[in-house]
């Protein structure tokens, strides 16, 4: 099932977007973890209360409180619709969950990449990390 964020899913993204991200991106890898976490801990936070941040969240039909993966979107009249970040959780992978998570979303510019995502980057994204502000 796909849901809307909720408060209370709010530790599960800064955990798994902050492992992701700096396990899998070079350059954050670079610094010392503390470092990346203190501060990147707040731009999360910031996506997460943006007005025009669109967070859908995958979870199981029967308890919805257990999340499978999640997107973060934002609608920009600009830009159009741009992904600031999606995952789901490894053992659910290869499934469609992404794919359902953004389905209906018209996505013009990504905001994160990493190592393990570069390879899936569509020729019609554009990368434009300045776009989380």
């Amino acid at each position: 099932m796909i849901r809307d964020y909720q408060s209370t899913d709010k530790n599960f993204i800064f955990t798994t977007f902050l492992r992701g991200l700096y396990e899998d991106n070079d350059f954050f890898r670079k610094m010392k973890k503390n470092i990346f976490k203190a501060n990147y801990q707040k731009i999360i936070e910031h996506l997460l209360h943006k007005k025009e941040s669109i967070i859908k969240i995958a979870c199981l039909l029967e308890d919805p409180d257990v999340i499978l993966g999640y997107a973060i979107l934002e609608a920009d009249v600009g830009y159009g619709t741009f992904l600031h970040w999606v995952y789901v959780k490894h053992l659910w992978r290869k499934i469609g969950i992404a794919r359902d998570l953004l389905k209906g979303f018209s996505i013009k510019h990504v905001t994160h990449f990493t190592n393990k995502t570069e390879c899936f980057k569509p020729a019609r994204f554009k990368f434009n990390p300045f776009l989380i502000t």
